[in-house]
């Protein structure tokens, strides 16, 4: 990504911050076109609000497309700021290939099903797109059932790293988290059982 200068590196790379302080009297639909101005010519496109309604659509917004932005709950307007990142690589580059994802906390403020549905579209885009994802969790359940590759960090430094049920080891939880789990594997990701019942400091007993 170094090699890019600005403009290119918006058309191939779109991030999601954890909080957005954005909340300019905007439509749900006028933000997500925020995330197609790299591709402008001039100003937007026919093909510019299909897509930004196709990113709405996928989030399960489409019904706020005309709400204005200040007037959502905090879990609409989280969905409506991935659209915006979804439409602004939502198709590939003429002078690139490559189309990255970088999230933080894409499912915080979501109710389950959106979560689930958020997390299986970011997973599809990979899978199906070639569209690399690096994202932050905190909920190790959703991460082992939707990664490909965990990494776990204790103060910036890696402790572990690798497919969910190599990396997510009960060491190396412990070692993070100082919490001891029982860790179970499932076909949907593995169940963790703390057993935890106080913290001391940093340290459970």
């Amino acid at each position: 990504l170094r090699t890019y200068d600005v403009q290119a590196l918006a058309r191939v790379r779109a991030v999601l911050a954890q909080a957005s302080r954005f909340d300019f009297p905007l439509t749900a639909l006028e933000v997500v076109l925020l995330g197609r101005l790299p591709h402008w010519r001039s100003r937007e496109s026919e093909r510019d609000y299909d897509i930004a309604a196709q990113a709405l659509s996928a989030v399960d917004a489409i019904d706020l497309a005309e709400r204005r932005l200040p007037t959502l709950s905090g879990g609409e307007r989280q969905r409506v700021q991935l659209a915006r990142a979804f439409a602004q690589i939502w198709e590939p580059a003429p002078d690139a290939l490559e189309r990255f994802l970088l999230l933080d906390e894409p499912n915080a403020g979501l109710d389950l099903a959106h979560e689930h549905r958020v997390l299986g579209l970011i997973r599809r885009l990979c899978r199906e797109q070639g569209i690399g994802v690096l994202m932050v969790l905190h909920d190790l359940q959703l991460a082992s059932r939707y990664a490909d590759r965990v990494i776990v960090l204790k103060e910036g430094r890696v402790l572990t790293a690798g497919p969910p049920e190599r990396a997510l080891t009960r060491d190396a939880l412990l070692r993070a988290y100082g919490v001891d789990v029982d860790i179970l594997p499932g076909p949907l990701g593995v169940l963790l059982y703390p057993r935890t019942v106080a913290l001391v400091g940093d340290r459970s007993v």
